[in-house]
């Protein structure tokens, strides 16, 4: 039994734009759960309650736009049984939507397609068959609206043409229902106009003026060391064209070549397949912040 509406709207139209500025999208999902590095919820509040305009169509967009219909049609031509379409829908409380790219509804089988520009985003998809995981985090949404029976991304490369197929696994009950919670207590802050809080963005304004002379000697100071690092350096190339790239002593100073250190080659790793993100350290420094001036153009 389907718990979801399906939506007679043109996706890109001005009234898709306004349908989705009702609710809770699977592009606003992946900034809730975290995983979109390119948006925040200021972004998704400040757009529903019509404080900024909508992004404009950039060139990804527009390349992803014109593909979209490319990789649909070659879904639909290696499966003859299958007959998918773009759909808008709702879920079981109005703000639950999300626009789907390929949606077989006789047959509940659902494609995500992505036409990424993104080199890195490319070979993961190509070596390791990964996918970043705000895409995820969309395509779980879509799922926990019109429940399908089998979901996948469909990854185009324009590099090659080729289409690549990566599957996805269903998101299981608890995953859904921590989204839904998600969605309900941000757009219950819609709602009461109860803007997000944010380590970007937001500044309260405070005219102290002890405050203000505490941040000029902060940044004179800033300035000082800028300066003092800059004459060490100096020096120390000064310093070491006596040694004619020798270890030497002078006085009670011994000056010695050291080795460099080795690195790791992160992107040569990545385009090996190895998940360099499984191996992140959870972020420190909650409460860390940035001083800086600005400065007069």
């Amino acid at each position: 039994m389907n718990n979801y509406t399906i939506i007679n709207l043109e996706q890109g139209s001005p009234a898709w734009f306004e349908w989705r500025s009702n609710g809770i999208t699977a592009t606003d999902m992946s900034v809730l759960t975290k995983d979109n590095p390119f948006r925040s919820e200021i972004d998704i509040f400040d757009e529903k309650c019509n404080l900024r305009e909508h992004d404009e169509k950039n060139a990804a967009m527009e390349h992803g736009h014109k593909y979209e219909i490319v990789v649909r049609d070659y879904l639909n031509a290696v499966n003859e049984d299958r007959h998918f379409v773009p759909l808008c829908v709702e879920g079981a409380k109005l703000h639950y939507k999300a626009s789907l790219d390929a949606f077989d509804v006789l047959n509940s089988v659902l494609y995500e397609i992505k036409c990424p520009v993104s080199e890195k985003i490319l070979a993961d998809v190509v070596l390791s068959n990964t996918v970043p995981n705000y895409w995820k985090s969309q395509l779980a949404w879509q799922c926990s609206i019109v429940h399908p029976e089998t979901a996948a991304f469909a990854v185009y490369d324009y590099r090659t043409k080729y289409i690549l197929i990566v599957p996805f696994e269903l998101p299981k009950k608890e995953e859904i229902e921590r989204m839904q919670d998600l969605a309900d207590d941000f757009w219950c802050k819609i709602q009461w106009g109860a803007r997000p809080n944010s380590a970007n963005g937001l500044y309260a304004s405070l005219d102290d003026p002890q405050l203000i002379s505490l941040l000029e000697e902060y940044d004179s100071m800033f300035f000082q060391e800028k300066t003092i690092i800059a004459k060490r350096k100096e020096l120390r190339e000064k310093i070491l064209a006596y040694g004619n790239g020798n270890n030497f002593s002078a006085g009670c100073f011994d000056i010695a070549r050291i080795d460099p250190r080795d690195s790791y080659d992160y992107e040569k790793m990545r385009a090996d397949g190895i998940d360099l993100e499984k191996y992140l350290k959870p972020k420190s420094g909650e409460n860390m912040f940035r001083i800086t001036k600005k400065r007069k153009s």
